[in-house]
């Protein structure tokens, strides 16, 4: 299935299942459940759309942390008050990091239709989102999201 698809049948499943459990229509945080769910599973495939995007939003995000830290160290170090204080080596600290954790991603990710297509990995997509929201319906909303990908492609297993 392409993009499209998998998104289109994530989002009916999931309108489908907020609406029994009274989260409502056209609900921002099921839509976004619903699109991030319906493609998470091809997160193991080099040419997906989510793959790409999420290569970039990991690589940002890694950066911001990996920054921050070495920030948080050179205050407590050095006890400067200085936000600019060795900006620019912590600036090529993050850069380096992020750049190397997402290189080192895409030798251990697993291959395509693995064990990101698995009832166990639509379970902690599930976990994750519940967490995130703190709430149990919307952790259901996730698994209903994750799965319906799997139920699409036809592959529905355990591990």
């Amino acid at each position: 299935m392409n993009f499209l698809a998998h998104v289109l049948v994530s989002i009916i499943a999931c309108e489908l299942v907020a609406l029994a459990l009274g989260l409502g229509l056209l609900n921002p945080i099921v839509f976004a459940i619903a699109l991030l769910g319906g493609l998470a599973p091809d997160l193991d495939h080099d040419k997906s759309k989510i793959y790409r995007y999420a290569s970039v939003g990991v690589f940002f995000i890694l950066f911001w942390f990996v920054f921050n830290y070495f920030q948080s160290i050179n205050f407590v170090l050095t006890f400067n008050e200085s936000v600019f204080s060795g900006l620019g080596l912590h600036l090529l600290a993050g850069f380096f990091v992020s750049s190397l954790l997402v290189f080192s991603i895409r030798f251990v990710k697993p291959r395509h239709r693995g064990m990101t297509h698995s009832v166990v990995f639509a379970l902690l997509f599930a976990l994750i989102v519940g967490f995130l929201t703190s709430s149990i319906s919307f952790g259901l909303v996730g698994f209903v999201a994750y799965s319906s990908h799997l139920v699409a492609d036809g592959v529905l297993k355990l591990f």
